[in-house]
């Protein structure tokens, strides 16, 4: 029993020692709403604490061991019911939920971290986290990035993040790449486009209707602006059965990512068999079927699928037990950290954010 108490003091410690930061942001949490849909979160037992050289998310996964229950004092008569109280009465109290504020605050704070890091890539990816929050310093960075990277491709992820922390530089730079002299980089700049509702890359995009290589891509993209000329792509190569299986897929998730009801019976096929069951499972969450739920949840194990599945299930307001992200952030490497940090930032409840 000392050990036990001396254990609990240790811990109620940890927990008082959390980031004064947080505790600022969970205040402000109980003051203010979260615009749009908002994702119902579960959170079960868990402690976070911010401080130091990183940040450490202490869970309690497994519940305090009861006391042993003596039936020494129990009426023989007495009822399972009286039994069951007698046991309740005994177990110890349970220990207060961090709320979805104070999990938040430790996300933030885990990316600030990267944001001033050595590395430009773990800096770059921790910058367009903090974009979707408009956090201030992580337009900063992005910025002396953009000037800094070889890479076209990853210069485009860059100026989307940009965009997204509401810098309009960084749209103008993905319209500039329109014009760039790969196919490639001209689809991922209307692409990113796309995402954030502008459709500058729609001629660009047309234009590649035409090369078989490049068709799906671009028709997938056209589809999202609702493009009928991309969803009529998408169409005929999944009713094609003279296209390959994977050309049927790929055309089946652009549909469905664009909300078009004509593909569902297909993408459910796809998820059953478990083929292609990535995008299957995301274009079915844009077209809010709950089969996707449980694909969607065992992504959210995986680094690189991470994030797609954290917005794909926000979208359908999916209920999500934030313990495995949240023990992310401290037992994964840098990326996987990043990759947890983001997805409680798209799946707890926005509030007023910044350092």
């Amino acid at each position: 029993a000392s050990t036990q108490a001396s254990s609990g003091k240790k811990r109620a410690a940890a927990v008082a020692t959390a980031d004064q930061g947080g505790e600022r942001m969970l205040k402000k949490a109980t003051s203010k709403s979260s615009s749009g849909r908002r994702t119902k979160v579960l959170f079960a037992s868990a402690a976070i604490m911010l401080g130091g050289m990183g940040l450490a998310v202490i869970q309690a996964v497994s519940p305090a061991t009861p006391s042993t229950a003596t039936a020494s004092h129990v009426d023989a008569r007495a009822t399972e019911q009286d039994v069951a109280k007698e046991a309740s009465a005994s177990e110890p109290a349970a220990k207060p939920v961090p709320s979805a504020a104070l999990l938040r605050a430790a996300a933030i704070k885990e990316l600030e971290i990267h944001l001033q890091g050595n590395d430009s890539r773990f800096e770059r990816l921790a910058g367009i986290a903090l974009a979707r929050i408009q956090h201030p310093e992580a337009v900063k960075h992005l910025s002396a990035l953009l000037g800094k990277e070889d890479s076209e491709l990853s210069r485009i992820d860059i100026a989307y993040g940009m965009a997204l922390g509401g810098d309009p530089a960084g749209k103008e730079h993905l319209v500039a790449e329109l014009k760039s002299s790969r196919r490639d980089v001209r689809i991922d700049a209307a692409r990113r486009l796309a995402q954030l509702g502008d459709d500058a890359g729609r001629n660009t995009l047309v234009q590649m209707l035409g090369i078989r290589s490049h068709r799906l891509g671009a028709a997938t993209v056209l589809a999202l602006l609702g493009d009928e000329q991309g969803l009529e792509a998408l169409r005929t190569a999944l009713t094609d059965e003279s296209e390959s299986a994977e050309n049927r897929m790929r055309a089946a998730v652009g549909l469905g990512r664009a909300k078009d009801d004509s593909a569902r019976a297909f993408l459910l096929e796809i998820l059953n068999e478990g083929r292609y069951v990535v995008d299957a499972a995301g274009a079915l969450a844009a077209l809010g079927d709950k089969a996707a739920v449980p694909a969607l949840e065992r992504q959210l194990e995986l680094t690189a699928m991470r994030v797609e599945a954290a917005e794909s299930l926000h979208s359908m307001a999916a209920e999500v037990d934030l313990r495995p992200i949240a023990a992310s952030m401290t037992n994964a490497n840098e990326e996987g950290r990043i990759a947890a940090a983001e997805a409680i930032l798209i799946l707890t409840p926005a509030q007023a954010d910044g350092p």
